[in-house]
């Protein structure tokens, strides 16, 4: 299928093959609907908690078991929706899995709230989807310095357009 976009033609129908090797008792990155961006990853420990110089958890660390070698696409792991449903946001909101990284995908978490009291704190655990990867291919740029162009927008941000 192509698309013209303002004059140009896009090619949306391109197929990239990610291949992946998983650990013993991990599950393979899977989309719940074919149509979705994300590929579902699984935790196959229940975490591991660091504690903070005062006893409260600082990070949880879950490990998918799965390393991926992304054929040149680096792989971007975002929380899943569901996080919502616990006391963890994503350490770094956004991971970023560069083409020639090999190792397991480690999804991080910190507590948002109860982290004093490991054992209320709702978290995830062993068979739960923690995260999801989505493919992006790496656009070849390099950064030269010299003057840039006027924009319309100009420098406005952080809410420059109203509310």
């Amino acid at each position: 299928m192509h698309h013209n976009i303002n004059g140009s033609f896009f090619a949306w129908d391109l197929k990239h093959f990610i291949k992946f090797e998983l650990e013993e008792g991990a599950t393979p990155p899977q989309k719940a609907h074919p149509d979705d961006a994300g590929w579902d990853l699984v935790a196959i420990d229940d975490g591991d908690v660091t504690f903070g110089p005062d006893g409260s958890v600082d990070l949880i660390k879950y490990n998918t078991g799965v390393k991926c070698d992304p054929n040149g696409a680096c792989l971007l792991l975002f929380p899943r929706s569901s996080v919502c449903k616990t006391d963890l946001v994503m350490g770094n909101s956004v991971g970023l899995i560069d083409p020639g990284y090999r190792g397991n995908i480690i999804a991080a978490f910190r507590p948002i709230r109860n982290q004093n009291n490991h054992e209320i704190m709702k978290k995830y655990k062993k068979g739960d989807r923690i995260a999801q990867l989505v493919p992006m291919m790496p656009m070849v740029a390099e950064f030269v310095r010299d003057s840039i162009s006027q924009s319309g927008r100009g420098s406005g941000g952080f809410g420059s357009t109203g509310s």
